[in-house]
């Protein structure tokens, strides 16, 4: 449970494929990196209080409810926890015309995660006429349910600004769209109560270690190369800050300007003229090449308009063969549909009471019908307990049953969990309660239908036997499949119902 715990400290939400070493992957779906199958609008899978430092990139503009998703990352962290947020800033075109941002991340989103009136960095980065305090977390008069202190916010800057001083770059977010293309949020958790506390939060800002991701660091190297790289080519503070004020220059100066301007002109035709005739025979070589280039063009212009039409070719053949491919896979979906459509209508009939009191008093159950791998599971039963199907997981949140805590430490827990549509993958979980309903293992399988055996979840954590029983829960993931536990009847007038399962040891 220790090692679980520490494993716990560090916490990416929305890694995705790409987590950084030493943090557990949080995110919707399967995929390599990711440990912890979570929504972000949902309950985040994880206790109360057990985060040191939460990670987000690029994964939070992306839920439904933002005060919930922060709600819950502020329940899942500690005390005193650092949260860094990498995010699209908002005002670029690009951002606002994404349809799957649903969240808006600027200067001002971190304001409304906190009352407290003070930030940690200069008034004019946030400065708004209606609003000159920071913290706004209460201004629909409701209790927030979070307090994020912020510690750092920084913007990430398209090239033409770069040069600008920070005055002028906080001038030109404020006026412009196409500024900048991400910020970059340090937050802290902050959980005691009262409004005497920033001196102590100053303390914990002061003593922190920041995380940053890896690429941030590289993107700062590039824009201190792009800053060198426009300076050194001419292009000084002046040429990029035109946009931001007048030219300072009076109209006599404009007209001198000018008529320099027309001097250096005619100056220029001359010595154009000048080199043009000195270098005739030279020009007339060139244009001869010229000529011979431009027949070579016109000879791979015809190769090409020769290889465009095999392609076309091919992409005709290439488009009748997905057309068959096609029509096989909706031959292949539709025969998917009918054995969910059986499955759900044996559901219904087994739902039936009548049915159910029969099989109970008079069936013989399903014992001498499950295949050879769940003989391990039965020979723990009585002759006289009878096997039949639970509940279609996809119907339930989940299913719980009570188990004893094992004598010693097991490797692995086997359910009999049975999966009746072939070819069609379906991911099934396990949790394990304790007394205090707390839940304290957590672990998914995917399975196939057909599998013909139970399935194993391996335990990575030490179980404690100060209880006399657990909870174990089962669920389903995807919800696509029908997924059956096996349940087991002691005897022909017994109510209690068990899960076919067994621990495994070494």
């Amino acid at each position: 449970m220790q090692q679980t715990k520490e494993l716990l400290r560090k916490v990416d939400l929305g890694c995705g494929s790409s987590k950084p070493a030493g943090f557990i992957g949080v995110d919707r779906m399967r995929m390599p990196g990711v440990d912890i199958i979570g929504d972000l609008d949902g309950v985040l899978p994880l206790e109360r209080d057990s985060v040191d430092l939460l990670y987000a990139s690029h994964s939070l503009e992306h839920a439904r409810d933002i005060m919930h998703t922060m709600r819950e990352v502020y329940r899942v962290c500690k005390h005193g926890a650092q949260v860094c947020i990498v995010a699209p800033y908002y005002e670029q075109k690009l951002n606002v015309a994404n349809p799957y941002h649903l969240n808006v991340f600027n200067e001002h989103t971190p304001r409304f995660w906190t009352n407290s009136p003070v930030a940690n960095l200069d008034d004019a980065e946030y400065w708004h006429p209606h609003a000159e305090a920071w913290g706004l977390a209460e201004s629909d008069n409701s209790d927030p349910g979070l307090d994020f202190r912020l510690a750092r916010m920084e913007f990430f800057y398209f090239p033409q600004y770069l040069l600008l001083s920070p005055e002028e770059k906080i001038e030109a977010r404020r006026q412009y769209f196409d500024v900048c293309d991400q910020i970059m949020y340090h937050l802290v958790c902050w959980k005691p109560d009262g409004a005497s506390d920033e001196q102590d939060v100053q303390k914990l800002i002061a003593s922190m270690d920041f995380f940053e991701p890896e690429y941030v660091r590289e993107r700062r190297e590039r824009d201190l190369d792009t800053t060198r790289l426009l300076r050194a080519g001419g292009l000084g503070v002046r040429t990029l800050r035109a946009p931001l004020r007048q030219p300072d220059i009076s109209h006599t100066e404009i007209i001198r300007l000018e008529e320099m301007i027309c001097a250096l002109s005619d100056d220029l035709a001359k010595v154009k003229s000048e080199v043009v005739a000195s270098h005739t025979a030279t020009i007339q070589s060139l244009t001869m090449e010229l000529n011979s280039e431009r027949a070579k063009v016109t000879e791979y212009a015809q190769k090409l308009r020769s290889a465009e039409d095999e392609a076309a070719r091919y992409r005709r053949r290439a488009a009748e063969a997905y057309a068959s491919l096609a029509s096989y896979g909706g031959m292949l979906e539709k025969a998917w549909i009918d054995g969910l459509i059986s499955a759900h209508e044996v559901s219904l009939y087994r739902r039936r009471r009548i049915i159910r009191v029969v099989d109970r008093l008079v069936g013989r159950g399903m014992r001498n019908d499950l295949p050879a791998p769940f003989a391990p599971l039965l020979e723990r039963e009585s002759a006289s307990a009878k096997v039949w199907y639970g509940p279609d997981l996809r119907n339930e949140a989940f299913v719980a049953y009570k188990i004893a805590v094992p004598k010693r430490q097991p490797e692995a827990i086997e359910v009999g969990l049975v999966q009746s549509i072939e070819n069609l993958e379906e991911t099934v979980g396990v949790e394990i309660v304790d007394s205090n309903n707390e839940i304290i293992w957590h672990s998914v399988q995917t399975i196939d239908g057909m599998a013909g055996g139970p399935v194993r979840f391996s335990l990575d954590f030490p179980l404690s036997q100060k209880d006399g029983e657990f909870e174990v829960r089962l669920f389903s993931g995807s919800k696509v499949a029908p997924v059956y536990p096996l349940e087991v009847i002691p005897s022909r007038f017994s109510r209690t119902r068990r899960v076919l399962a067994r621990w495994c040891y070494r």
